[in-house]
């Protein structure tokens, strides 16, 4: 009888030790990571939404109608974490835009996307009167132009959280509000921002969105 609980006192502290270390070995994986990145994007959707319904900031002339903008599901494969190559010199360029006017942006560096067996450089650029943001703008065209998405190029908005890596999350990318209001003036992707291959992510562009 003895030995039987000195056996069972054995196993129960062996299994102990087993649930410790694999508890402690433990750690996020990719799929909880994509998750929680999930959760931000519909956040962020719930407030879009909630900007084209307000009276003072929506780019829509009637709000009567509106059931909320069309998005490709989230996808996690359409998420990027890449080496950022920063440019220091205050180089300026100008962004044409669908009024024939041109807009200033400051160049604040780029990356280089690897996708589909294609090799693009994306860049990104900064408001001249926002430069104290970490925020970074990305106007840029796809081959899904004109199909699911806005014919002229969509826009994303990103921090720059570390000076040599950011992260390229194309679930977050927009249409600018041109898009849904000719009277709005909004820059046009440059030809050098254009992606060799579809970006099946983001917000959508048919006749029925908004």
């Amino acid at each position: 009888m003895k030995n039987s609980i000195n056996l069972y006192l054995i196993l129960g502290f062996a299994l102990l030790l087993i649930v410790v270390i694999v508890t402690s070995t433990i750690k996020f994986t990719p799929t909880d990571e994509s998750l929680k990145a999930e959760d931000a994007w519909k956040a962020w959707v719930q407030e879009k939404d909630k900007l084209f319904t307000n009276p003072a900031k929506t780019p829509l002339s009637d709000v009567s109608t509106f059931k909320g903008l069309e998005y490709f599901h989230y996808n996690s494969n359409w998420v990027f974490s890449l080496p950022w190559i920063a440019v220091d010199n205050k180089e300026f360029i100008w962004l044409a835009t669908q009024a024939d006017e041109e807009k200033p942006y400051l160049i604040a560096g780029y990356a280089i996307i690897k996708q589909q067996a294609k090799t693009d450089t994306l860049w990104g650029f900064k408001d001249p009167d926002q430069t104290y943001s970490k925020r970074l703008f990305f106007p840029f065209s796809d081959d899904s132009n004109g199909e699911v998405t806005y014919p002229t190029g969509r826009f994303m908005e990103l921090p720059l959280n570390e000076p040599d890596k950011i992260t390229i999350d194309f679930n977050f990318a927009f249409n600018p509000f041109c898009a849904y209001n000719p009277d709005y003036i909004c820059p046009i992707p440059p030809y050098f921002n254009h992606l060799s291959f579809k970006i099946d992510a983001g917000e959508k562009f048919t006749e029925t969105n908004p």
